[in-house]
């Protein structure tokens, strides 16, 4: 599995960095975001912080933008497009605020991801935007779905 940033620790930040070119492809543009493998970025530990980063960008750049496999991380302020899936919680408690995905930083451009944000099983208590200034998302220009929860507490 082909990962960019792996963050096992926990208390990190990861600021102002470009990451493109990492994980696995399938052969059939089809295939669902559960077989993508590796990825851009992959989150196992708590607490961490994803704040202002270009993730992806441009066709297919990552398999994946960012995987959360450990609970209570933040992904705040990033672009994340042109990655077969954007974001991937797996685990609990997250905050997605402020991020861009799908379209280029312009906000205009679409740039694509084929999901923009899964919450799978165990993703509970996930947030994605609240209503105060700069900390709603924008998702748009993703192939097949902008949001999809798999997970019964969002």
């Amino acid at each position: 599995m082909e990962v960019g940033l792996e963050i096992q620790s926990n208390g990190n930040e990861v600021i102002g960095i470009s990451i493109t070119s990492f994980g696995t492809w399938p052969d059939s543009p089809d295939t669902p975001y559960m077989t993508l493998g590796g990825g851009a970025i992959l989150i196992t530990g708590t607490n961490n912080t994803i704040f202002g980063n270009r993730i992806g960008s441009g066709a297919w750049q990552n398999s994946v933008g960012v995987r959360i496999s450990g609970p209570g991380n933040n992904i705040v302020r990033n672009v994340i497009s042109g990655n077969g899936a954007g974001i991937i919680a797996e685990q609990s408690n997250n905050l997605i605020l402020g991020n861009i995905i799908g379209p280029d930083d312009d906000g205009i451009t679409a740039v694509h991801n084929r999901y923009g944000i899964v919450l799978d099983q165990g993703a509970d208590n996930t947030i994605i935007g609240t209503p105060a200034p700069g900390e709603d998302n924008l998702i748009s220009a993703n192939d097949y779905i902008g949001i999809l929860s798999l997970s019964d507490l969002n």
